[in-house]
């Protein structure tokens, strides 16, 4: 990946306990299965866990039979908000913003109509947008709660962020000072790719 080594095998061995066969052919990842069967998953990886294996786990297991337990799962907003769509699509999941996830697998899901959550990422990167160029911005129809660890950060370094229940607005400063950032797991302060453990700013 140009942005840095994404290793996958969390992915296939999460989906090689549900009983899939993975195999490499020609340069892609084939996976094959007649029977899903629900499995105890540990996600844990030289980097921490995974967050689209969690949620590639969760979406197998939501169809396997039995119960799947996924240890050191991913904790990231997105991952709740994948629960709650299959939740809304019949399946039952527990302990979804938790290390550990329970999926009671299903044989049939049904349609749903559900809101996904706005993208976190892009709502702070128009916050630091804003706050680079001495603007004043305000980012409506976001989750704040989802930015803490952003905007303590912005706050540390001198910068003014109101916020309400679902906007935050940056008010532009000329002093700034500088703050260790250290990138961690949700809810830490969103991860840089591998090898970049600590960014200085």
């Amino acid at each position: 990946c140009v942005i840095g080594p994404r290793p996958i095998d969390l992915h296939t061995k999460g989906l090689q306990k549900l009983g899939i066969d993975i195999r490499n052919e020609e340069g892609y990842v084939i996976g094959r299965t007649t029977d899903l069967k629900g499995a105890d998953v540990f996600l844990g990886g030289n980097f921490g866990s995974s967050v689209l294996a969690t949620a590639n786990i969760m979406c197998a297991a939501a169809r396997a039979r039995g119960t799947t337990t996924i240890e050191f799962a991913a904790c990231e907003p997105e991952l709740v908000n994948l629960a709650g769509f299959l939740r809304q699509m019949g399946d039952r999941i527990a302990g979804d913003g938790s290390h550990c996830i329970t999926v009671e697998g299903t044989e049939r899901l049904h349609g749903a109509e559900y809101t996904v959550i706005p993208d976190r990422i892009e709502a702070g990167t128009y916050l630091l947008a804003g706050a680079v160029t001495g603007g004043q911005v305000r980012v409506e129809r976001c989750v704040p709660e989802h930015l803490h660890a952003l905007t303590d950060k912005m706050e540390e370094a001198g910068l003014e962020i109101t916020r309400t229940a679902d906007v935050l607005e940056v008010k532009p400063s000329r002093r700034w000072k500088a703050v260790d950032i250290v990138t961690l797991p949700y809810p830490g302060f969103p991860i840089l790719p591998p090898g970049n453990v600590s960014k200085k700013k």
